[in-house]
């Protein structure tokens, strides 16, 4: 395949964003409309999803149709992700701590998640 197709391929679907499927031939398939996250497009120019309902079939280019999800979209998603991370490390605090050393790491947390999710809700307005 054309390597001037792929780079723009590449460029368009690039790691981490979302997409919606929008056509696929193949009894497989996940159903139109379902979204899903892009792992990587591969020499050949198939867009590699790991589809919100777990399936890992590809976007073939030219056979299939996908449409990337608007940035805001992508942005909740990440805020999202972000704030179940968030969640996580905080649950991992042992509480046979004192409550002092309760209340500074979770002050620690709170403090690195903060100032990240303070700029993905920027790029939401």
């Amino acid at each position: 395949m054309n390597t001037r197709i792929i780079e723009s391929l590449r460029a368009s679907f690039p790691r981490g964003c979302r997409v919606e499927l929008l056509r696929m031939d193949d009894p497989q398939s996940p159903p139109i409309g379902t979204m899903g996250t892009v792992i990587v497009v591969d020499d050949i120019g198939t867009i590699l999803v790991d589809w919100d309902n777990g399936s890992g079939l590809g976007v073939a280019f030219g056979e299939d149709a996908c449409r990337r999800i608007g940035e805001r979209a992508e942005a909740l998603e990440k805020l999202k992700e972000l704030r179940k991370a968030k969640m996580q490390e905080i649950n991992t605090i042992p509480e046979t701590i004192t409550d002092e050393e309760w209340d500074r790491r979770y002050t620690e947390i709170c403090e690195r998640y903060d100032a990240q999710e303070k700029q993905i809700q920027n790029l939401i307005g």
